[in-house]
């Protein structure tokens, strides 16, 4: 049961860590750095893997279950 709820203090509120206040001031503004990631992926032809996986897709299933 301990794997499943954990232990006894980590419900109580009151005894958990206190929350980090963090105050913006302008020098912390000024080194904040906005990011923008951009993924694209391209699939073209198919992958020895995914042939294999497809071939055996059936066995895999039948044998897990």
């Amino acid at each position: 049961q301990l794997w499943q709820r954990g232990p006894d203090w980590l419900g109580a509120k009151e005894n958990w860590p206190p929350t980090p206040v963090i105050i913006e001031t302008d020098e912390l503004k000024a080194e904040t750095k906005f990011t923008r990631e951009l993924f694209t992926l391209a699939v073209t032809g198919n992958d020895m893997f995914d042939e294999l996986l497809r071939k055996f897709e059936l066995r895999i299933g039948a044998w897990v279950a």
